[in-house]
């Protein structure tokens, strides 16, 4: 089964009822204009090549994925490229884009 972006009709019960929601926080759950739908994958994305079954926003809810807690508390970013395979103009770009271990407060 190929990969096709969901039509409006899924996005929508996919975001599933917003009823009980503030209206500011409704409105950020409207798929309209500013709400950047899946565009259809390349030939090597993963989509393109995995079979996903999709999930809806209750799903990912239920599912009761990882949260920060006292022990879970920091992200780590990896470099995936050596330093040497990426060029940057000077130290300052080098500094500002490089991967950092950062806590939940952002230092």
């Amino acid at each position: 089964m190929r990969f096709t972006p969901p039509t409006s009709q899924q996005v929508t019960q996919a975001i599933g009822p917003l009823d009980e929601l503030p209206e500011p926080i409704r409105a950020a759950f409207q798929p309209d204009e500013d709400f950047e739908r899946i565009p259809t994958p390349g030939p090597n994305d993963w989509l393109a090549n995995h079979q996903e079954p999709g999930q809806t926003f209750e799903e990912f809810v239920k599912s009761r994925p990882n949260k920060p807690d006292a022990v879970r508390n920091k992200i780590y970013l990896q470099q995936l490229l050596t330093l040497a395979a990426v060029r940057f103009d000077d130290e300052a770009e080098w500094l500002e884009r490089r991967p950092r271990r950062m806590a939940p407060n952002g230092k």
